[in-house]
């Protein structure tokens, strides 16, 4: 393109200005022809004004691979955009995935585009549900000269509710896997769409209708309750979320009470003035602004409590007695009067009901001892509440006496580093026990230990001295006795035979030095002491 500057020369005010001016040389181009694909037909579009507002056009179709007319249409048009579909009032039949020209003529101006058909369209379309996925499933054509083109797939849901999904999968795929949540409930559609050539086909449809909420993940779960004497607090979790969402729904039965949350960011519920001591049930539905349902309800049960004494601990203190202790009801009660506390050997069953010797005590205090027991034993603890109303309320708890220690331990060196130990225990129970032996050094802080089904022990390895700490004790079932210990100062005779030797020997001649010096001291002569000699 030529140009060149002009340069207009102005004097005003002493300033000079210089003004471009371009020389054009334009280049005939063609009216653009917008046009839409599909696989059986087309749709074009143009704007008069680029044909100098002709008002009469005439559009043709050819196949470009063969060069045959496919059809002609004469076309008036006076408005400012003009509309051809070629499968509406004509005799244009296009197949899929064919090559063809457009051409269209007014007032001699003349624009051409060329394009390619959209494959064919499914064959057919259908949906099943399982578990929580809506699976689309596709046929295509048999005729393969009309899938050539075919490049893609794509898969559009509609929900009743939460609106639509799109997927989109290569030709070779002929399924698809939506997941579905209880907000997708209710009656939808899909459908499918093959995408190839310079378009896409006419869509396939199928519906679908999901109603089995059971299947799939809840909107609300983990569903907890918190019951006292004459409440119960009711919290979930919101699993999915869906749009329409507007509250919540709460009941409890038996009574009937509903309760409405504020909103759906509310999670929690309290229902007050209930009986002591009952079952209750508390569901959760979700509900859109007009109180319709959206899903399956959560439910759980629970019981309020009683006032009983809490937190009850039954504990061995050792082979003939318990120690109880528990802390005061939280319900809004009077002070209780009494606490009676009941303890009963579980040696004999009746009826799942423990029936051996009875103890029977009360107190005002939080806790109680019991002595005289049998080691080894279960017994079933109860400590019963009464209050001025005369209404008594119990609580239950099972605890096992120790078993006896061993006794009679014993411990000697057999050789300078090996320490035999042994001791005694019950014949009866000789072949149902096990026993920990544990030992520790004067002056060392480290504690051995290991474990025996017999009577006696060997320590092998000892290198100590001074006073050695031994301790055994038994376990029956699970359950371990006191430990019975002993401080041994062990010496082994061989090392001392010497001295002992010695001492023997010396002994009689330190004393009879002795004699020989008091005798000349008191002047007493042999033979006052030993007559005859």
């Amino acid at each position: 393109m030529a140009s060149c500057w002009f340069y207009v020369i102005c004097v005003a005010f002493g300033l000079v200005v210089g003004v471009p001016v371009y020389d054009i040389k334009e280049e005939h181009q063609e009216p653009l022809l917008e046009v839409e694909v599909f696989n059986n037909y087309v749709i074009v579009r143009w704007t008069p004004k680029e044909w100098n507002n002709a008002t009469d056009y005439k559009v043709q179709l050819a196949n470009k691979s063969s060069s045959a007319e496919i059809c002609e249409q004469e076309v008036q048009c006076d408005a400012i955009e003009c509309e051809f579909t070629s499968n509406v009032n004509t005799t244009c039949e296009l197949t899929p995935c064919t090559n063809i020209t457009i051409t269209v003529t007014g007032n001699n101006v003349t624009s051409t585009s060329d394009v390619v058909t959209a494959p064919a369209p499914k064959l057919e379309v259908g949906t099943k549900i399982i578990d929580n996925y809506l699976i689309v499933l596709w046929n295509e054509t048999p005729e393969t000269s009309y899938r050539e083109c075919h490049v893609s797939t794509i898969v559009e849901a509609t929900f009743a509710r939460t609106g639509s999904i799109t997927q989109i999968k290569e030709s070779q795929v002929d399924r698809v896997l939506l997941p579905l949540s209880q907000c997708d409930t209710g009656a939808g559609k899909v459908r499918v769409i093959s995408v190839g050539g310079n378009g896409s086909s006419e869509p396939k449809e199928a519906t679908f209708n999901f109603e089995d909420s059971a299947l799939v993940t809840p909107l609300v779960g983990s569903l907890e309750l918190s019951a006292t004497c004459d409440t119960i607090e009711a919290t979930w979790e919101l699993l999915d979320w869906c749009s329409y969402l507007a509250w919540f729904r709460v009941t409890l039965e038996p009574l009937g009470t509903v309760q409405a949350t504020l909103d759906y960011n509310d999670t929690s519920a309290i229902f007050e003035g209930l009986d002591i001591g009952t079952n209750y049930e508390v569901c959760v539905l979700p509900v859109d602004s007009n109180g319709v349902e959206l899903a399956s309800n959560i439910c759980s049960t629970t019981k309020t409590t009683i006032p009983a004494v809490e937190d009850l601990v039954a504990e061995a203190v050792n082979h003939t007695a318990i120690q109880v202790s528990w802390s005061p009801s939280e319900c809004n009660m009077s002070e209780p009067l009494l606490y009676e506390i009941e303890v009963v050997a579980c040696n004999n069953f009746t009826n799942e009901t423990c029936s051996g010797k009875m103890f029977v005590n009360s107190t005002t205090e939080l806790n109680y001892t019991q002595t005289g027991l049998e080691p080894h034993t279960e017994y079933h603890v109860s400590v019963i509440t009464i209050y001025s109303s005369d209404s008594i309320y119990q609580t239950d708890d099972f605890v096992i006496t120790l078993p006896m220690a061993p006794y009679d331990l014993q411990a000697f060196l057999q050789d300078p580093s090996t320490i035999y130990m042994s001791w005694d225990y019950l014949d009866d129970l000789a072949e149902n026990q096990t026993y920990g032996l544990s030992w520790k050094l004067e002056g060392s802080d480290m504690i051995y230990s290991d474990t025996t089904t017999l009577k006696e022990y060997v320590i092998e390895g000892y290198n100590g001295t001074g006073t050695t700490l031994l301790c055994v004790t038994v376990t029956l079932d699970v359950t371990t006795s006191l430990p019975e210990c002993n401080e041994f100062r062990l010496y082994y005779l061989e090392d001392d035979f010497g001295l002992i030797l010695g001492l023997m020997l010396g002994i009689p001649l330190i004393l009879f030095a002795i004699g020989l010096v008091l005798a000349q001291v008191f002047k007493i002569q042999l033979a006052d002491v030993f007559p005859g000699v």
